[in-house]
């Protein structure tokens, strides 16, 4: 299975280090540089948690910042991030799935508009409308997994 790392805890507890000037075993005592440099770092960490949380950004946007270590593809990651936030947007506008029943009726839903796309004929179809249609079936599925298979609701 692909997994996704990034190191944020590493650059927080780097950055910590140096403006507390906690000596590294490599690197040695930090200067006024590193120091100046690990606030500024600690300032966009803040601002990137502000983005998230507001809703403004998207996790994959910082990835890079971040020493991103993958074994995934990028398309991958995005469609991921993409079906999450979806995932996290339908959480937020609508009621957790009654049941099972309810939740794979909706992800039944989705799959069919999915299926529309794909069976049009092939040169003609709207491939970003078919990626908005397949990333609906992940975020649905996701919230299967998390409002369907509890002992409240996965056995209604």
């Amino acid at each position: 299975m692909s997994r996704l790392k990034i190191d944020m805890a590493g650059a927080l507890a780097n950055a910590i280090d140096q403006l507390n000037g906690t000596e590294h075993p490599l690197r040695g005592a930090p200067d006024e540089e590193s120091r100046a440099s690990s606030a500024a770092m600690l300032e966009q960490i803040l601002e990137h948690c502000q983005l998230l949380k507001s809703g403004r950004a998207l996790p994959t946007d910082f990835l890079s910042f971040y020493c991103l270590t993958a074994d995934v593809h990028a398309p991958l990651v995005n469609a991921a991030d993409y079906a999450l936030t979806e995932a996290f947007n339908a959480a937020n506008a609508w009621p957790p799935y009654n049941s099972a029943h309810e939740g794979f009726a909706i992800i039944h839903e989705e799959v069919d508009e999915l299926k529309a796309h794909v069976w049009t004929n092939q040169k003609r179809r709207d491939l970003e409308a078919m990626k908005t249609e397949a990333i609906q079936v992940a975020a649905t599925a996701i919230r299967f997994a998390a409002d369907c298979c509890t002992e409240e609701r996965g056995r209604r």
